[in-house]
């Protein structure tokens, strides 16, 4: 049985790279290896691209394509603010998610 790695559902704008080219796509999922998109056309598994976090490039390679949704190979993990940046997170946000009782209720 292949591991699957935990994956955040987002919903947010980013910004591809592909041959010069800078292309808006939707970001629906992201884990430390790999993503799905929506709305990136013409690419094939393998194609290779770069997405756009203002203070990082991660490197990516296609990995499938399925109607207007393509999932993305990242070259190396990406770090825990990277990840943060793409899941809208902060700090702050992971303090209180990780303080918070047996409800997932925050403790006064």
């Amino acid at each position: 049985m292949k591991y699957r790695e935990h994956r955040t559902l987002c919903d947010c704008a980013v910004t591809v790279v592909h041959r010069g080219r800078r292309i808006m796509a939707d970001l629906r999922n992201v884990s430390e290896r790999g993503a799905r998109l929506r709305g990136l056309s013409g690419v094939s598994p393998g194609t290779r691209l770069t997405l756009d976090l203002h203070v990082s490039q991660p490197r990516a390679s296609v990995a499938w394509t399925r109607g207007d949704l393509t999932g993305i190979r990242f070259d190396r993990p990406l770090t825990r603010s990277e990840l943060m940046r793409l899941r809208g997170t902060t700090e702050a946000a992971l303090v209180r998610h990780a303080t918070a009782g047996p409800a997932r209720f925050r403790e006064l």
